[in-house]
């Protein structure tokens, strides 16, 4: 699984902004069930959680 993926996953928006802003992690990397970071922010069943992280992910 990519990092990007296990962060989102892990909920740490800390290290998912450094990832995508500092990093240049890829934003659209697909894991081994082809689903990108955006699909695991739709998932998400934490309130709000899913919200942040899509915004991250598309600025």
């Amino acid at each position: 699984m990519a990092s990007i993926h296990q962060v989102i996953l892990d909920g740490r928006l800390s290290q998912l902004n450094l990832l995508i802003n500092r990093i240049g992690c890829n934003v659209n990397e697909k894991d081994s069930y082809s689903r990108t970071p955006l699909h695991l922010a739709v998932l998400s069943d934490q309130e709000n959680y899913g919200y942040r992280v899509a915004r991250l992910l598309l600025q």
